[in-house]
């Protein structure tokens, strides 16, 4: 059952006829509860919330009215939230690899979260076994991390001794207890494909560093070869496996990069030619000719 109707003013008909969007949207209330006082009795009441929440609204706006101040409020919070994953990445990388910067600030209840989603996205990421999105939802993995939450009173009073902080064991085991009631982030299948996505723009972005800072220590010229093979899948359809093999720029050893498994609607030669090239220039913001040696 629709519930709302977009009134959008789109471009009139050839005609002159003024017409808009008339898109039909079903949009949900909120499921919180809300408290009444009866005016003649007193009593106090709960009844469901009767707030519409507009998060299909807004993503219809997004999709099909780009130009209005809605589709581009939104287009803001989700490159700001694309960000704020690629940091988190980035901090729990750098983290792992002994790469930290140090200082006293402390981190802010957000960022924690934020690297501890990341820290999951990349075990889903480079597991060598093959993860499926739903691991997370399972009440096993959730009873880890929820496990891995929990502080151990006995490790906390000896850290805390260190620092001339004496605590007693009940105030111990009750931060304990505190520590371990606060809500743990764990990632669904939804929220998973998100950080893939961050992930992949940070391949991105280094690539695109490297291949940069590779012709300028070849003055122009090409710094590598191509890799691709044309086949066709059991889903019947066409697939390009494009990549690349070239020097690092420190001349200290020979790199492949896988860089798309792309979609083909044909297999003829000007047309393959004409994708290899499309996605080089995506991938890395240089054409064929500029990256590759034709050989």
């Amino acid at each position: 059952m629709y519930t709302h109707q977009c009134c959008f003013p789109m471009l009139p008909a050839a005609d002159g006829t003024p017409r808009r969007c008339n898109t039909l949207l079903r949009l949900s209330t909120a499921k919180d509860m809300i408290n009444i006082i009866n005016a003649e009795t007193g009593k106090l009441s709960r009844i469901a919330s009767t707030k519409w929440l507009t998060t299909r609204g807004i993503d219809h706006y997004y999709a099909c009215h780009q130009g209005t101040r809605i589709a581009k409020d939104r287009h803001a919070r989700l490159q700001q939230k694309a960000m704020s994953r690629q940091k988190a990445i980035s901090r729990v990388q750098n983290r792992s690899n002994g790469v930290s910067k140090d200082g006293s600030k402390l981190p802010s209840i957000k960022e924690t979260s934020m690297n501890k989603q990341a820290a999951q996205a990349l075990f889903y990421i480079y597991c060598k076994g093959r993860i499926s999105k739903t691991v997370p939802e399972g009440p096993y993995y959730r009873r880890m991390m929820k496990e891995n939450q929990e502080v151990n009173p006995i490790l906390l009073k000896r850290v805390l001794a260190q620092r001339n902080i004496f605590l007693s064991d009940q105030d111990a085991l009750d931060a304990c207890k505190d520590l371990a009631s606060q809500e743990v982030p764990i990632l669904n299948r939804h929220s998973i494909k998100t950080w893939v996505h961050a992930e992949f723009d940070l391949f991105i972005e280094y690539l695109r560093k490297c291949v940069s800072h590779c012709q300028m220590e070849t003055y122009g010229n090409p710094i590598g070869q191509a890799i691709h093979d044309c086949g066709t899948l059991a889903d019947k359809y066409k697939y390009l496996a494009l990549g690349m093999q070239f020097v690092l720029p420190d001349w200290d050893g020979n790199m492949a990069v896988a860089l798309s498994m792309a979609r083909c609607k044909s297999g003829r030669d000007a047309y393959m030619a004409q994708k290899v090239d499309s996605e080089i220039k995506e991938r890395t913001q240089f054409t064929f000719k500029e990256v590759y040696s034709v050989m």
